[in-house]
C-alpha cells in the first residue's frame, strides 16, 4: 500500500548503476530501431507500403536528376 508509514523509499541509484541501466536501455532502443528499419525495407520491397520521398530518393536517385 503506497504511503504506508512502515515502507521505506527505494534506495537511490549510484552513478555506475544508472550508467549501466542507460547503456542497456540505449542498446535495446538501437536494436529495436534497426529491427524496425529492416522490417520497413522488407515491406517496401514486398510492396506492402509506399516509400516516402526520402526513401524514394535513396533507392532511385536517377528519378531526381532534373531537379
Amino acid at each position: 500500500m503506497p504511503g504506508a508509514p512502515d515502507q521505506q523509499p527505494p534506495p537511490a541509484l549510484s552513478k555506475e548503476q544508472f550508467q549501466r541501466w542507460k547503456a542497456c536501455r540505449d542498446l535495446e532502443r538501437e536494436q529495436k530501431a534497426q529491427e524496425a528499419a529492416a522490417q520497413r525495407r522488407a515491406d517496401i520491397e514486398a510492396g506492402r507500403v509506399q516509400m516516402t520521398g526520402k526513401e524514394l530518393y535513396e533507392h532511385h536517385p536517377e528519378l531526381f536528376e532534373d531537379y
